[in-house]
């Protein structure tokens, strides 16, 4: 995993945040960054690798949104410098989603 995947993987496993997220979770024909099945959200790190590559991942969030699931996404640089910040709107969301 890329550093800024592994500082947020550490930061939300283990039901820190209050639910369950699997890492590298497929669903469908697409493989989400982080899941959490209930309630539905995908955490997505978007680096260098996407860079050209937003029709599919238009597609891919279309795809993964028709399946229910709320998409957060957020750069490399914003999970390695602001990390509390993206933690706090990951919390923030699935305290929404919970009701």
């Amino acid at each position: 995993m890329p550093p800024a995947e592994v500082l947020l993987w550490t930061k939300i496993r283990n039901k820190q945040l209050g639910v369950s997220f699997r890492r590298q979770m497929p669903i469908g024909n697409y493989i989400a960054d982080f899941a959490c099945k209930s309630p539905k959200i995908i955490v997505e790190v978007d680096g260098e690798s996407h860079i050209g590559k937003e029709v599919y991942d238009s597609q891919r969030d279309e795809f993964l949104e028709s399946k229910g699931f709320k998409i957060l996404h957020f750069t490399d640089t914003e999970v390695l410098r602001n990390n509390d910040t993206v933690l706090e709107m990951i919390f923030e969301t699935i305290e929404n989603l919970k009701f």
